[in-house]
Order: C-alpha cells, then sequence, then structure tokens
C-alpha cells in the first residue's frame, strides 16, 4: 500500500489483520475515547 498508493477499505483492513477493530462511523468518537481511556489506566506514571 505504500509503494502503490491503493486504498483498501475498512473491512479489508480487518481482514487483512491490519486493524483489530471495524465500527461503524457513528460510534468512532466513543470508541476512540474508551479506547483512550482505558489507554490512559495503564500508562506509567
Amino acid at each position: 500500500m505504500l509503494i502503490t498508493g491503493n486504498i483498501i477499505t475498512a473491512a479489508e483492513a480487518h481482514a487483512w489483520r491490519l486493524v483489530s477493530r471495524v465500527v461503524p462511523s457513528d460510534d468512532v468518537l466513543n470508541v476512540s475515547l474508551d479506547f483512550a481511556s482505558r489507554a490512559s489506566l495503564s500508562a506509567e506514571r
């Protein structure tokens, strides 16, 4: 993809295991905020 510039769909990225999760566009903000919240709990202090 870096060499060819080809664009793939979210479903293709998921099938190729480039991403671990695909969510509907209406849920992206809430899922992202939840992920950030959980990640911050395990951050080094």
